[in-house]
């Protein structure tokens, strides 16, 4: 095999390699904001569920306000009875502790199921809370492994960089730029193992005579669709 295809595979192997160590960094990066973005949606839902839960409570406290208002009404009412002496005073005072009477019991009913909805926010509330600290401690746990790993990835992928710029100063120096660029830009995928003639990476079908000179191991040649670096296994 030409020495420099013995070469390629070896900086396609280093070059693979790299991009493990990359792409395994960026899953850690992804997993980061995941959990950082799972919590503070948490935190948001439990904000909201907690602003819910006072503006609820600010309510019943009104209503409670408006309550004593028409009992107190009531209680005047009732009090201005043994002074009235017309049939027409003690009709229109009547009517007007009927109205009082009935703003009063509705309400108490709407006290009432305010207070019941408060009671199933208050659950609520603290469901989320929990499910909140949960998750924080989680993330705390998570992000403080995964920024670890992310590290121990960037420092695996730069060291495989290394070995690459050294490597490939043992290329036939009128092959360097053409592969680096051709790995740097093409899925970093610079040379390609032929199967059954045709092209690993494009799949493209490679002309006989192409894949026989390939095969002398005399000549580099290349793909005629992507322009990666040929190699023939013996």
């Amino acid at each position: 095999m030409n020495g420099n295809i013995s070469i390629m595979i070896d900086l396609q192997s280093i070059w693979d390699r790299m991009i493990e160590f990359r792409d395994e960094g960026e899953r850690c990066v992804k997993s980061i904001a995941y959990w950082r973005e799972k919590a503070a949606k948490a935190e948001k839902e439990a904000a909201a569920a907690k602003e819910g839960l006072l503006r609820l409570q600010a309510s019943i406290k009104e209503k409670e306000l408006d309550l004593s208002e028409k009992e107190g009404l009531m209680k005047r009412l009732d009090e201005r009875r043994g002074l009235i002496k017309t049939e027409k005073e003690m009709a229109a005072l009547e009517h007007e502790y009927a109205l009082a009477a009935e703003a009063r019991d509705a309400l108490e009913e709407a006290t009432l199921n305010d207070m019941d909805a408060a009671s199933a926010m208050e659950n609520e509330l603290a469901g989320k809370e929990r499910d909140l600290a949960a998750i924080k401690a989680q993330e705390a746990a998570d992000i403080e492994t995964l920024t670890a790993k992310q590290k121990e990835m960037e420092s695996g992928a730069e060291k495989q960089l290394q070995r690459f710029d050294v490597r490939i100063n043992d290329l036939s120096a009128d092959l360097r730029s053409k592969f680096r660029k051709i790995i740097s830009s093409k899925e970093g995928k610079a040379i390609t193992r032929l199967e059954e003639n045709t092209c690993s990476v494009c799949h493209t079908a490679i002309p006989v005579h192409i894949v026989m000179e390939a095969g002398r191991g005399e000549k580099i040649m290349n793909c005629t669709n992507c322009g990666r670096f040929i190699c023939v296994e013996g």
